[in-house]
């Protein structure tokens, strides 16, 4: 039987240099197939696994990409990135369970990653489960608190996000109480606080107090998402809302008359708003 070629490792470390300037010309096929050989004989670095799986999982080849993270995560039980590589191709393939325990898995070994704690009260989300969702994100908020200044400044947009939707989770409840209303109010200060240049921040707590009836409170924070994103088509249309709600129907219209004709949705103005 024919003996298969001996690759060494100053060729797979020219491979993994080619194959890194295919994948910033975003050529995932070509890199694939000049790394699958070295994985095939068992000779690809870790470093050259990691850009293999990249690669299947840019291409949508999904189970290739956890076939190859699987094996990481069995050789490197305590690495807890691996594991998160490994969620996110479940993510991407729309395995809900599957992603939700490889974070769970992922928390267990590092449990003060914020991002996967945001991952996974997303997850928690969308399979129904707000209760724990609400949870994760108030366990990623007490984490971030608990960290030091240099660490938050760093991670502050992450918090901003979660800090978000834990406010949200509280409204979406319905039958709010005032504990309930001021809890969100607060969360979506701290959003704003952790990541003021980023127009949603404003834009949420504008649509917050839209929801409240606190129609002059919302204008000024819907406004200040405005200056911030100018081209958000969405936020001129809670402006507009703002006004209508007021009852200021001629400065409603003349917002509305601000959005380019493709982007204008008339229900918008036609019906009152549920936050």
């Amino acid at each position: 039987m024919e003996q298969a070629p001996l690759i060494d490792q100053m060729d797979e470390k020219e491979s993994i240099e080619r194959a890194q300037v295919l994948m910033a010309e975003e050529k995932w096929g070509d890199a694939i197939s000049l790394l699958k050989p070295f994985k095939e004989a068992g000779n690809l670095s870790i470093n050259g696994l990691h850009i293999l799986a990249h690669c299947y999982s840019r291409s949508k080849k999904y189970n290739e990409a956890i076939s190859i993270y699987e094996g990481l995560r069995e050789r490197y039980p305590n690495e807890a990135k691996w594991v998160y590589s490994l969620a996110y191709q479940y993510k991407s393939k729309k395995d809900v369970q599957g992603a939700i325990k490889a974070y769970e898995k992922c928390l267990e070994l590092s449990p003060k990653w914020l991002k996967v704690l945001g991952e996974l009260g997303l997850l928690y989300e969308e399979n129904g489960s707000t209760e724990r969702a609400l949870e994760t994100y108030s366990n990623g908020i007490q984490t971030y608190k608990a960290m030091k200044p240099d660490r938050q400044k760093e991670l502050a947009p992450i918090y901003s996000k979660l800090a978000a939707r834990a406010a949200k989770l509280i409204c979406s409840a319905g039958n709010m109480t005032e504990t309930d209303k001021n809890e969100a109010e607060r969360l979506f200060r701290e959003s704003i606080a952790a990541d003021p240049d980023n127009p949603d921040t404003w834009y949420r707590l504008g649509d917050f107090y839209l929801g409240c009836g606190k129609y002059d409170d919302a204008l000024q924070y819907l406004q200040k998402a405005e200056s911030l994103a100018p081209k958000k088509e969405y936020i001129p249309h809670k402006i507009a809302q703002a006004h209508l709600k007021k009852g200021d129907h001629n400065q409603a219209l003349k917002i509305y008359e601000t959005i380019p004709h493709h982007k204008r949705t008339p229900y918008i103005l036609l019906n009152s708003c549920t936050f």
